[in-house]
């Protein structure tokens, strides 16, 4: 599970973008590119870029096209 140390804090490097550990993907289906994600903390909403990090793949950035709660639509 990614801790705050690894995310840097530079004042004068090239990052622009702010990110937030907010939970851990528990199951994926990839024939219908689905996950269940467990949130931990913060929020997550439909539009939002998100990256997956993987022990085994390279970290994949992802727009949240939708999100279920209890199997009923939510934004």
């Amino acid at each position: 599970m990614p801790t705050p140390d690894d995310f840097s804090n530079s004042e004068n490097g090239e990052q622009t973008e702010r990110k937030e550990f907010v939970g851990r993907v528990e199951k994926y289906w990839q024939k219908v590119g689905a996950a269940t994600v467990k949130i931990f903390s913060g929020k997550i909403k439909v539009g939002d870029e998100i990256y997956i990090i993987s022990e085994h793949k390279a970290i994949k950035r992802l727009t949240v096209e939708s999100l279920e709660i209890e199997k009923k639509s939510v934004k």
